[in-house]
């Protein structure tokens, strides 16, 4: 059990009646999981995380309490993560545990919670703030739909079976042992995404101690070789894949196929198309389909886009842009950030203040509303794609082509396993 490093005291503003305070002690967890359990089912995750999750804070578990009762009504949590953009190290803060008693709801218990996480997002220096929950509901809390969350590919076994080879691989349960194996693997696999989680070797004790997280090393037959892992769920006539990895590409249709023998169903392959084992289901002729987004929000837009300054000039360095002196203004309406390149290099990235868009405006190089400012900068989608959803967007022809060197889509896979 962790140390308890929270600290008894209000953590933010809260309605007449009731105190908003951090998890202080074990008999504070034990009543915040019991609220989990009776709104979510999610009572053993609370505890799992308050007493076991690597790095975890239990004042990062804020409760709201009724004063007259003592009763635990309303809690979030946050969930500190690193992940790598293109090579660029980013903090993000993760808004969990979003769980309210029916009967309090409507009293702005939820709102003043999520604003001391931000306020706690802010001083801990997060990049991103970042959840998946109910579809539109925190867009009010100024989160937009910036990446997709979980794709995947489904294909029929049979299939599989007829159009890949067999026989090289196999799979055998992975042990503690394994940590430094599957935390290898892992970070090869994520260096193919363009964005992707940070796991580190306390993470992956975590899930296999912790979480209960089954995974299978794969291995080459007869030479105990590692080669990769899959992570699964198997009823015997289908299969599906959550989270894998493997050394060489060369090995995915060898392992798709494994997956697939002997079985009368389908196997499902979550990933994308950075991930040779999803690639592969899907040139099989899979069906692919996306399982929602997630919600992003930026404590610091301006400072985001410095924070990815080495990513922009390596944008740039292979465009063959080398001798490019120029200035780019990214409008969001109500604020511009201000971009100064000099010698193929961004020089500098500024708060722009507000900058006229109107008719007879110039605006800037790039007019562009907050939450389709997020998809891009993100790499989710390109301009085109994002203009069907808002027209408002609005780019300087001349400066178009530079724009799409800056912001070209890529491959995200931002797997928070816990």
């Amino acid at each position: 059990m962790q140390p308890e490093k929270g600290s008894p005291g209000a953590v933010g503003r809260i309605p007449h009646g009731f105190s908003l305070r951090p998890v202080a002690s074990e008999d504070d967890a034990l009543r915040y999981a019991e609220l989990n359990q009776a709104v979510a089912r999610e009572g053993e995750i609370a505890l799992r995380l308050i007493r076991h999750r690597p790095d975890g804070d239990r004042g990062d578990f804020v409760m709201a309490v009724e004063d007259a009762s003592g009763r635990v009504v309303s809690t979030t949590c946050l969930l500190r993560w690193h992940l790598s953009l293109q090579g660029v190290k980013l903090r993000a803060a993760m808004l969990e545990m979003v769980v309210t008693d029916p009967a309090f709801r409507r009293h702005g218990l939820v709102r003043e919670q999520i604003d001391a996480f931000h306020d706690r997002a802010r001083a801990d220096g997060a990049d991103l703030c970042i959840i998946q929950g109910i579809p539109y509901y925190y867009r009010q809390f100024g989160y937009g739909y910036a990446l997709d969350h979980f794709r995947q590919v489904s294909i029929a076994a049979p299939r599989v079976a007829e159009a890949a080879p067999a026989g090289t691989l196999v799979l055998r349960p992975c042990s503690r042992a394994d940590v430094p194996v599957l935390q290898a693997l892992h970070d090869l696999a994520m260096s193919r995404q363009g964005m992707a989680v940070l796991r580190t070797a306390r993470d992956w004790d975590y899930l296999l101690t912790r979480a209960g997280r089954s995974v299978d090393v794969v291995e080459k037959a007869g030479h105990g070789i590692p080669v990769g892992y899959v992570t699964r769920g198997d009823d015997g006539a289908h299969v599906a894949v959550a989270e894998s990895a493997l050394r060489d590409p060369a090995d995915a249709p060898a392992l798709l196929a494994l997956l697939a023998g002997g079985r009368t169903g389908t196997v499902v392959i979550g990933g994308n198309r950075a991930d040779p084992l999803y690639r592969t289901a899907e040139n099989l002729g899979g069906r692919a389909e996306t399982t929602g987004q997630w919600l992003v929000r930026f404590p610091d837009p301006v400072g985001f886009l410095a924070r990815l300054t080495p990513v922009l000039n390596s944008r740039l360095g292979r465009a063959g842009l080398s001798g490019v002196d120029t200035e780019i203004i990214v409008n969001l309406y109500r604020s511009a950030i201000r971009m100064r390149l000099t010698g193929g290099r961004v020089a500098s990235v500024e708060d722009a203040g507000f900058i006229d868009s109107s008719i007879g405006s110039s605006g800037g190089d790039l007019c562009i509303p907050p939450e389709a400012f997020a998809r891009i900068v993100l790499g989710c989608r390109d301009l085109d794609q994002l203009r069907d959803a808002w027209p408002d967007i609005e780019v300087r022809p001349a400066s178009r082509p530079l724009i799409e060197v800056l912001f070209p889509r890529f491959e995200s896979l931002v797997l928070m396993p816990y």
